[in-house]
């Protein structure tokens, strides 16, 4: 039954919480606790906390970011790729550098769709284009 009153309690473990109140820092802990009980491995994924001169300037380079994902990376650097399993779902939470690398490959990728072949820079060849990280020249 969905409840309606966002302030009303939810029983769990540690007490009781109001609905749609729980702050990132106890939603984390919640499941890093969860992971720790009864999937062991996964929880080893977790990677500590982002440095705070990682998280500025990831946030510097891709704009900036709500608070609840300032928190979240000042509680976990991402995660692990694991044959255990993901902590969340389908979704492999990132650590700053990949986060870093995937903005900077995408920016590039799109100003070079937006720019069309003809206002490319000459001799100029993409990451994405040749399928790696090294840059190359014609």
């Amino acid at each position: 039954m969905l409840r309606k009153d966002p302030t009303q309690t939810i029983p769990h473990k540690g007490g009781t919480s109001k609905l749609g109140r729980m702050g990132v820092a106890e939603s984390w802990a919640r499941v890093v606790a969860w992971c720790k009980e009864h999937a062991p491995a996964t929880a080893e994924a977790i990677r500590p906390p982002a440095g705070i001169s990682a998280l500025r300037e990831a946030e510097a380079l891709t704009g900036g970011w709500p608070d609840d994902l300032r928190t979240w990376y000042a509680l976990a650097d991402g995660t692990e790729r694991t044959p255990a399993g993901y902590v969340l779902p389908f979704y492999c939470p990132l650590p700053l550098s990949a986060v870093i690398a995937h903005w900077s490959m995408w920016r590039e990728a799109m100003a070079f769709i937006a720019a069309g072949s003809s206002g490319r820079s000459l001799g100029r060849r993409t990451r994405w284009e040749m399928g790696t990280t090294k840059r190359y020249r014609s």
